[in-house]
């Protein structure tokens, strides 16, 4: 809070980027502490700020804040409005990034699969799961990753749920074998 009002005295609404990055931290911050409205009155003030700064133009910031909101209205156990906020930050990701593969988007195919099994919309998690996973090993061909070892254990999850037992299993053994690698890895 002291960064902020020093910033706001010493630039005033000249350093309106400076505010909003610290209107996102703040945001982030009280997500950590589960204090999920404050953490939004935050991002919508940066959101507002944003949005003054680039016009109606896309910006990967934007997008973020977006994500941001979808993950504090998520962990108020309100879905349809973090899909809201995700289907948003998803769509100006895919405009920047020209469709092409972007781990930005590919946790946003996550975080909407996420919100759709907590709607027990199983079908709906399993397809941005998938999509999800698809993109990773596109972006990381071949390699071990604790992204893709999470999206193999939320579609082992999702199928569980929608009571195919056999793909639930291979799943969760495929990410538990990644993982596993990933930490004899890190011993070394």
């Amino acid at each position: 809070f002291r960064s902020l009002a020093m910033r706001k005295r010493l630039f005033g609404e000249r350093d309106r980027d400076g505010i909003a990055v610290l209107y996102q931290n703040l945001g982030v911050a009280y997500v950590k502490l589960n204090e999920y409205r404050r953490a939004i009155a935050y991002f919508e003030q940066a959101l507002a700020m944003r949005k003054r700064l680039f016009g109606e133009r896309d910006h990967n910031d934007i997008a973020a804040l977006y994500n941001n909101l979808g993950v504090a209205y998520e962990n108020l156990n309100e879905y349809r409005r973090a899909i809201a906020y995700y289907e948003q930050a998803l769509a100006m990701r895919k405009r920047l990034f020209s469709e092409r593969d972007h781990d930005g988007i590919a946790v946003l195919y996550n975080n909407l699969g996420v919100a759709y099994l907590n709607l027990n919309e199983y079908r709906r998690a399993i397809e941005h799961y998938e999509q999800s996973l698809k993109m990773q090993r596109r972006l990381f061909p071949g390699r071990d990753m604790d992204v893709i070892a999470l999206s193999l254990r939320n579609l082992g999850d999702a199928n569980e749920k929608l009571g195919d037992v056999a793909a639930a299993a291979k799943y969760r053994e495929e990410a538990n074998a990644m993982s596993a690698r990933i930490r004899e890895r890190e011993k070394r």
